[in-house]
């Protein structure tokens, strides 16, 4: 996926899709931040640079999980979640948008 070259997106979307990371993450992009972006991996980069960080002494990745974890088991209180647990045992594609919209208010996004 690093590899996928963003040359061929409609600028239009690419733009949309800057703003929504902009209001996401209370960032905002200079026109030198993306001018070395050519792939999807570099403008992941770009963004990961962007957003702040504070050390909050742990695992990045175990952070995440417990923070998922729990907001998964808001909507399953009585579910069995470890790190190899599918996503879509939890988010099914009959409700993902509602359950997505929930797990984003759960965690603050």
């Amino acid at each position: 996926m690093d590899n996928y070259q963003l040359n061929n997106v409609d600028e239009l979307e690419i733009i949309s899709v800057l703003e929504q990371i902009e209001h996401s993450f209370q960032i905002h992009f200079e026109e030198q931040d993306l001018s070395q972006a050519g792939t999807f991996g570099q403008f992941c980069d770009v963004v990961i640079h962007k957003i702040p960080h504070s050390d909050a002494g742990g695992c990045t990745s175990q952070q995440a999980f417990y923070k998922l974890r729990n907001a998964l088991l808001s909507l399953q209180p009585e579910a069995r979640i470890i790190p190899q647990s599918p996503l879509k045992a939890f988010v099914p594609v009959r409700n993902r948008k509602e359950v997505v919209a929930h797990l984003e208010g759960q965690l603050g996004f």
